[in-house]
């Protein structure tokens, strides 16, 4: 099966996010980011990356759900973070002139994933207890870092993911 043709910025959002650029299913750069200028620095490169292939752009943030040790403050902290990645890809979008690709924007419509869905679609056990989640998401994208090594996981379901070809135009799907 072949990946989709589009960009995609992962996003594990959260205090201390996660992020992963890729192009059609090759990891570009990765990292994390927390102040707002870094996210705007994330989102500007994806946009400038996509606008440099051109490719539309996808980005695809986990969703996060009640489960195991959710705290109000966690919750909140989560929420806090994500409405800052709003801001700024709603920036980025009002800053640039979104260049068009054929009759569609480049930016297209945010795909959110609940880490069960990702985690199990890469062969992990919706059994495992959060530590051995990351455990498994670091080994698996060669990183140390658990926010990083999410994202990662994200961006590598996202290529192959249903979800992310239904806002793609034919053209960009994955083929099978």
């Amino acid at each position: 099966m072949q990946p989709n043709s589009a960009i995609i910025l992962a996003i594990d959002p959260g205090k201390r996010s996660g992020w992963c650029l890729s192009d059609s299913g090759a990891r570009i750069r990765s990292g994390h980011a927390a102040a707002i200028g870094e996210l705007r620095d994330v989102v500007v490169s994806a946009i400038g990356h996509a606008e440099a292939q051109p490719a539309p752009l996808v980005i695809v943030a986990e969703r996060w759900s009640q489960h195991g040790r959710w705290t109000a403050a966690a919750q909140a902290g989560t929420s806090a973070q994500w409405g800052r990645w709003l801001a700024v890809i709603e920036e980025a979008k009002a800053a640039f002139v979104i260049p068009r690709i054929g009759r569609m924007d480049l930016i297209r419509p945010i795909v959110r994933v609940d880490s069960n869905v990702w985690y199990r679609a890469l062969g992990g056990s919706t059994r495992d207890k959060r530590e051995e989640r990351l455990a498994y998401a670091m080994r698996r994208s060669g990183t140390d870092d658990p926010d990083e090594a999410c994202a990662r996981c994200i961006a590598e379901w996202a290529t192959f993911a249903p979800e992310v070809d239904a806002v793609l135009p034919r053209a960009f799907r994955r083929s099978s």
